[in-house]
């Protein structure tokens, strides 16, 4: 890629002098080629004034698709416009080389389930385990065998709540800031990290911006409404703007009571 303002003499030069002719000139979405280059042009586009950088190119593909029948119902919805199919269809990476952080009771990371994919790997609460399972059904719901939406992604539980499924706003706090840190340091999270908080209390400044500063991290955050049927606006982290605030509806598309 030529640098921007590249006169169109400077970088007609640096293409005609290559050993072997270029295979795709770009002049719209910026000014640059493609093409098989040696060792000696490469040493000399590498050092070339206008040249922004040189990128090796890379093979793209299309994407295979796997479908698991008779699905749970969620998951059937997942991947088809109407409500009532039973067939969950997605791509077969399933998620793999992407992380998920469970904000929650802990996970049984040794579920079979989860085969091999989940970690328990700190608490903020009384215990570090699950001791109320809540934490291993939202794991479950995300990235297990036969309910899970990513079948292939790796599974860590970050344990806030108690075995009674209650916590405190600065545990939560020390929750989302463990995983702000943590997620940049981990090389199986390499397509990404998402973390999970199906939790809330009252409005709080203090916990929505620890949710904004974990999306601002690169942490895709998905939160509960609230569980209430209320505003969510009403509830923290749901009413963070920068979170991704989910519901829910039953299998007929009619919202959830809750």
């Amino acid at each position: 890629k030529f640098k921007e303002g590249t006169a169109t003499g400077s970088f007609d030069d640096a293409v005609g002098a290559l050993s072997e002719a270029a295979e795709f000139k770009y002049g719209k979405v910026f000014k640059g080629f493609a093409g098989t280059i040696g060792a000696d042009d490469l040493e000399r586009l590498r050092s070339h004034p206008d040249v922004e950088y040189v990128e090796q190119d890379a093979v793209v593909s299309i994407n295979e698709y796997v479908t698991q029948s008779d699905a749970p119902w969620g998951l059937g919805r997942i991947s088809h416009r109407e409500a009532g199919s039973t067939d969950y269809t997605y791509d077969d990476s399933a998620g793999a080389g992407t992380c998920a952080y469970i904000i929650d009771t802990g996970v049984e990371d040794d579920h079979p389930e989860f085969e091999g994919r989940a970690s328990q790997l700190t608490s903020f609460a009384s215990t570090d385990t699950d001791g109320n399972g809540h934490g291993t059904h939202v794991a479950g719901t995300i990235g297990s065998a036969s309910y899970g939406v990513a079948k292939s992604t790796s599974l860590f539980g970050v344990k806030v709540l108690d075995d009674s499924g209650s916590g405190s706003f600065s545990g939560v706090i020390a929750g989302i800031d463990y995983v702000a840190t943590d997620h940049t340091s981990r090389s199986e999270c390499e397509k990404g990290s998402v973390a999970n908080l199906s939790l809330g209390g009252g409005l709080s400044d203090a916990v929505n911006e620890a949710a904004a500063a974990l999306v601002e991290s690169g942490v895709f955050l998905a939160v509960a409404a609230g569980d209430s049927n209320d505003d969510a606006a009403n509830y923290s982290p749901a009413s963070a703007p920068e979170v991704h605030t989910v519901g829910a509806t039953e299998d007929n598309d009619v919202r959830a009571s809750y």
